[in-house]
């Protein structure tokens, strides 16, 4: 399966002029993971606790609408490596991958994120499988599954 990037164009959407936040950490908001963090590991995005050391940050960039892009911090620079795919799991490497942000109507600092392109799935949510260390998985869009992530 390979993801195909969909230009959101020919469907229906409402663009929303939206600023980038200043780089920093991005955390699961879940009871059951409260100390899970995106972060790079040998060119695999993974989570793990905060026990285990300080989390990476990453640029979050937003482009057109609700398009957004995460960009790995290394040694307090920019690295040039952004989350991206391989096969069903998000990788970190110089292709970049683009992500559809949606508020949570919850909390105006969390936020969804979808990823879309996959030719038999095409909505799909970015997320996880979290144990200690490993990928994170991409699975389909249930509604019952999706995380929510904060920038801190």
């Amino acid at each position: 399966m390979t993801p195909v990037l969909q230009l959101l164009d020919s469907q229906p959407h409402i663009i929303i002029n939206m600023t980038s936040p200043p780089p920093g950490t991005y955390k699961l908001q879940s009871a059951a993971r409260p100390t899970q963090y995106a972060n790079c590991m040998e060119g695999k995005v993974v989570g793990y606790s905060s026990e285990e050391g300080p989390p990476d940050e990453w640029i979050l960039e937003h482009h057109e609408g609700y398009l957004a892009t995460f960009q790995a911090i290394r040694n307090g620079k920019p690295s040039g490596l952004y989350i991206s795919f391989q096969g069903e799991s998000l990788i970190c490497s110089k292709a970049r991958s683009f992500f559809v942000i949606e508020q949570s109507p919850r909390s105006s600092s969390l936020y969804a994120i979808k990823l879309r392109g996959f030719v038999d799935q095409p909505k799909v949510w970015a997320l996880l499988s979290w144990d200690n260390g490993t990928p994170v998985i991409i699975r389909p869009n249930t509604d019952s599954t999706q995380e929510l992530w904060v920038f801190e």
